[in-house]
């Protein structure tokens, strides 16, 4: 029998080395596992904390812009008292354990050269690592601009071509001078002009009287915050222009689909041309960048929604040619008081109506407004308002006085402002 040598060593069973290094990986694991969850419990600690942050930065932001409309309304000199763009108050406001301050920032960079300019408030919240910003734009609504106060009110002067007959049941206005001395030409009303008046006018004649204020660089910005956006290339395109035609443009229904409660709509032109012709409009359109050819011509039946709404602002130059003395459904084979869009409450289904072609509201042109040598019967009852004016065909402008009793944002001045619905907005600063 074999028999093991007394002075050789015994090998330890294999066993017990892989119960070692099991026992080693194991406990590595472990370790590795309770670090992971540390760190995951700091990272969510962190997100968590940076989460709150946030949240309260945001309600700081809306807490710092409702401190600043609290300031100015109790401050009627606050444009002389604060600086556009600057953050205020120079030591920021505790609150929930964090700081809120805001700024004023003026369109134009200043807050003192125009007090009809709208001013947009940034309200500031810094809550830890986190900041959040909120704004709103304000109008002012205080005092009428007086450019409203006429039926037809230029910025330049006014001349009456040959054979031209304007009639008002107010007057005509001029920041400069007031001419219906051509032959044949008149006007059927009172004339009023910062310079001379000539030539053949029924009623009264004011000259030499006191510049009417005409509205500033933000005359618009009320109507592009709460308007719905059309684009001029959704518009069919005919002999070179795109065309507004047999149409019906309300609150409830449009030919581009999309609608706006306030029957407010924005329309780039891009330098395109637009013609708005035999369509009924219930709202207030805004032309930005028109073609040198933009029009209403044939027949228009136009109100707005809110009373003293504009119904038509043109940033350049436009052209009024109505042609046509009614929009006849009949003639245009097109329902113009459907459900929806209702004339005088009244809606149907048929095309037995017919509506007098005139603008009824305030027109505006921050370039010159053409009245169109076409056998013009154009018509505005409310009032109209432009830079510089061209007089080729004969034309009838009424006043309607709640354009000044109740100026519309864009023609008010003053320290009093109000917010425009839809404008408030998660911002970064200025």
């Amino acid at each position: 029998m074999h028999r093991r040598n007394e002075h050789q060593p015994i090998s330890a069973p294999p066993r017990a080395g892989y119960l070692y290094v099991a026992v080693m990986i194991t406990a590595t694991l472990v370790g590795l596992v309770g670090l992971s969850a540390v760190s995951v419990a700091r990272l969510n600690l962190r997100t968590t904390t940076r989460t709150v942050d946030s949240s309260s930065a945001d309600f700081l932001a809306q807490s710092a812009v409702e401190h600043a409309l609290a300031v100015l309304k109790n401050d009627p000199a606050w444009r002389t008292t604060y600086l556009h763009n600057t953050e205020y108050p120079s030591t920021p406001i505790s609150l929930n354990g964090g700081t809120i301050t805001w700024k004023l920032v003026d369109p134009d960079t200043s807050l003192l050269d125009d007090d009809s300019d709208t001013v947009r408030i940034y309200g500031i919240g810094r809550q830890g690592s986190a900041t959040s910003v909120q704004s709103v734009l304000l109008y002012p609504t205080e005092n009428p601009l007086s450019c409203t106060e006429a039926a037809f009110h230029c910025a330049g002067s006014v001349n009456l071509d040959l054979l031209i007959n304007w009639t008002t049941d107010d007057e005509i206005s001029s920041n400069g001078s007031l001419s219906a001395s051509a032959l044949g030409a008149s006007i059927t009303g009172n004339a009023y002009a910062a310079g001379s008046i000539t030539g053949s006018i029924s009623g009264t004649k004011t000259s030499g009287a006191t510049t009417r204020r005409m509205p500033g660089s933000s005359v618009l910005d009320y109507y592009k915050a709460r308007g719905t956006w059309v684009d001029i290339n959704t518009l069919p395109l005919s002999i070179g222009k795109r065309v507004i035609q047999k149409a019906i443009i309300s609150p409830a229904t449009t030919p581009w689909g999309a609608t706006n409660s306030a029957g407010i709509y924005v329309i780039d032109c891009g330098g395109q041309n637009l013609e708005i012709k035999n369509s009924r409009i219930l709202g207030t359109l805004v032309l930005l960048n028109p073609g040198t050819g933009c029009l209403t011509s044939s027949a228009v039946h136009w109100d707005t929604v809110v009373p003293n709404l504009p119904a038509l602002l043109v940033d350049g130059d436009f052209q009024l040619g109505h042609t046509q003395p009614s929009l006849n459904e009949a003639n245009l084979s097109t329902n113009f008081n459907p459900a929806g869009t209702p004339y005088e409450s009244n809606s149907d289904s048929d095309t037995t109506d017919e509506y007098a072609s005139e603008i009824n509201g305030l027109v505006y042109t921050s370039g010159k407004l053409t009245v169109l040598a076409l056998l013009s019967r154009t018509k505005v009852n409310g009032s109209v308002v432009c830079n510089s004016s061209s007089c080729n065909s004969a034309a009838t402008f009424n006043h309607n006085s709640v354009f000044t009793n109740f100026p519309p944002p864009g023609f008010a001045s003053g320290s009093l402002m109000e917010s425009i619905p839809g404008s408030w907005r998660r911002d970064v600063l200025p």
